[in-house]
């Protein structure tokens, strides 16, 4: 794969996160009810969920399958997800006291893992 298609591909994941996340919060900050929070907050929760657990399952079939899973948009979508996913959370935890995010570090290796085998030379196995 040339790095010009690596390169539109990290490009166009990151304009689909990003509009995912604009999007919510256009839809969230037009609701009104008594549970907009709360609904935001689980909103927030499943997109996480969903990355962390797509993220995991992808770089598995990659490693058992011995398939090179990096030529294709889902694999970048998905390490382009968890990456900012986890540098935005780990950011705001980061600037406040709380507890140790976990779910964001996890999310963010997910991501640092995945771009580290499509823009390597060596696949993962």
């Amino acid at each position: 794969m040339n790095p010009v298609k690596k390169y539109r591909d990290s490009l166009l994941s990151l304009l689909c996160v990003v509009s995912w996340f604009v999007l919510v919060v256009r839809i969230f900050r037009s609701a009104t009810g008594d549970h907009v929070f709360r609904d935001f907050i689980i909103t927030c929760l499943i997109t996480t969920g969903v990355g962390i657990a797509g993220g995991v399952i992808l770089l598995f079939f990659a490693m058992v399958r011995n398939r090179k899973l990096k030529h294709h948009f889902i694999y970048n979508l998905f390490g382009t997800l968890n990456l900012s996913i986890g540098f935005t959370g780990l950011s705001i935890f980061a600037s406040g006291e709380g507890p140790a995010p976990y779910i964001l570090t996890a999310c963010f290796v997910v991501g640092v893992v995945i771009y580290n085998d499509i823009y390597s030379r060596r696949t993962i196995r």
